[in-house]
């Protein structure tokens, strides 16, 4: 047989060492890619529970006598809706949280709470009648959403 010399390709220790460094690297990023979304989940679910807050007090102020919504859906399908129709979804999480509503006729109290705990989010978060939004702090001294408002946690900036 004749074997020409100098042939293109790749021997498997050159494959192996290609392989090992593309691990090597994927190894980085995907702990600071998970934190991104964490980060961004967390970030989006604060603006949202700002956003349902101020929904919640709209609904009051035009309610006679004024009172919180008994549901969230009372915040979407009235005449003039002060959320939008995603809100009503319930068969996935919001921003990687899930959430839950308690209500009386004078307080209330929208927890959220990880889906997937340090895949999606880390810490859970509270907002109630007093527009305040409070949290636990890397997973710690985790807030309670009741009816009368929230219990626990941390107050957090915007």
């Amino acid at each position: 047989m004749n074997f020409e010399s100098g042939r293109g390709g790749f021997t498997l220790v050159e494959a192996m060492i290609v392989i090992a460094i593309i691990g090597l690297l994927a190894s980085i990023v995907v702990p600071s890619l998970r934190r991104v979304i964490i980060n961004a989940n967390e970030g989006a679910i604060k603006s949202e529970l700002h956003t349902f807050s101020f929904a919640c007090e709209g609904y009051r102020a035009n309610a006679n006598p004024p009172t919180y919504p008994t549901n969230i859906g009372a915040l979407v399908t009235s005449a003039n809706p002060y959320l939008d129709a995603s809100w009503l979804v319930t068969d996935r999480p919001r921003h990687g949280y899930n959430v839950s509503y308690a209500t009386l006729a004078s307080s209330y109290s929208l927890l959220a709470t990880p889906a997937d705990a340090n895949r999606t989010a880390v810490n859970t978060y509270c907002v109630d009648q007093t527009g305040t939004i409070v949290g636990s702090v890397n997973g710690e001294d985790s807030p309670a959403g009741e009816a009368t408002g929230c219990l626990g946690g941390t107050a957090i900036g915007g």
